[in-house]
C-alpha cells in the first residue's frame, strides 16, 4: 500500500514539475533579453502616433505582399491540428503513453532541421522557398489526417504519423520568413503593431484549429 501511495503522489508531482520548468523557462528568457538586448527608444511618427494599429490594418489592406503573408501564416495555424489529437490517436493506437512524446515533438525537430536548411539558402531564393515550404507543411497533414480517421492498432502506424509530422515541421520553417519579411516591409513607426497583428492572427488561428480539430475528431 506504502508503495501504491508513493507511486501515485510521484505521479501527481510529475506535471506540477513539467509547469514549473516551462515557467523557469520564460523567467530565462526574460532575464537574457533584459542583460542582452540594449535599449532603444520606439520609432513613433506623428501621423501614426495614437493609432499604430489602424495604421498596421490599412498597410496590411493595402499591400499584396503583406496580405499574402498574412494568408500564409493563417493557414500555418492549422498545423496545430495533430497536437489536439495525439493523445486520444495514441490511445487508440494502443501504444504505450511515452509514444506521445516524440509525436508532439515530431513537427519540432522537423522545424529545427527545416530552419537550418533555410538558414543556408541565398538570400535571393529565401522567398521563392516560402510558398513551396508552406505546401509541405499542410501538404504533410492530409495523409496524417488519413491515417488518424483509418486508425489501426499497429506501431507502424504511429512511426508514419510521427514521420509525417517530423516533414510538416521542416515546411514550417517558411514561418520565420514571413516574420523577416513582415519586419522588412513595414515602416518603423508601425511596424511593432504590424508585427503583433499578424502574431495575433497565427494565435487566434492556432486556438481555433485546435478547436476545429477536437470537433473533427470527435
Amino acid at each position: 500500500a506504502t508503495t501504491e501511495i508513493y507511486t501515485l503522489s510521484l505521479h501527481a508531482a510529475l506535471p506540477i514539475w513539467a509547469i514549473v520548468g516551462d515557467a523557469v523557462s520564460f523567467l530565462v528568457v526574460a532575464v537574457v533579453l533584459r542583460l542582452g538586448v540594449r535599449a532603444r527608444p520606439a520609432a513613433r511618427t506623428t501621423s501614426t502616433k495614437g493609432a499604430p494599429r489602424r495604421a498596421a490594418i490599412r498597410l496590411i489592406r493595402d499591400s499584396t505582399q503583406l496580405r499574402l503573408m498574412t494568408w500564409l501564416r493563417l493557414l500555418s495555424a492549422l498545423t496545430i491540428l495533430p497536437d489536439a489529437v495525439v493523445v486520444p490517436l495514441v490511445a487508440q493506437l494502443g501504444s504505450p503513453t511515452w509514444v506521445i512524446g516524440p509525436l508532439l515533438a515530431a513537427d519540432c525537430v522537423g522545424f529545427i532541421v527545416g530552419a537550418a536548411w533555410v538558414d543556408r539558402l541565398p538570400p535571393q531564393r529565401k522567398s521563392a522557398a516560402m510558398v513551396p515550404l508552406a505546401l509541405l507543411s499542410l501538404g504533410a497533414l492530409a495523409p496524417f489526417l488519413l491515417l488518424a480517421t483509418h486508425v489501426s492498432a499497429h506501431w507502424l502506424v504511429a512511426l508514419v504519423a510521427g514521420v509525417l509530422l517530423v516533414v510538416s515541421g521542416v515546411g514550417a520553417a517558411f514561418l520565420p520568413l514571413t516574420t523577416a519579411l513582415v519586419s522588412k516591409l513595414a515602416p518603423d513607426g508601425i511596424r511593432g503593431a504590424v508585427v503583433g497583428l499578424e502574431r495575433t492572427v497565427l494565435r487566434a488561428g492556432q486556438g481555433l484549429g485546435a478547436v476545429l480539430a477536437g470537433v473533427v475528431a470527435q
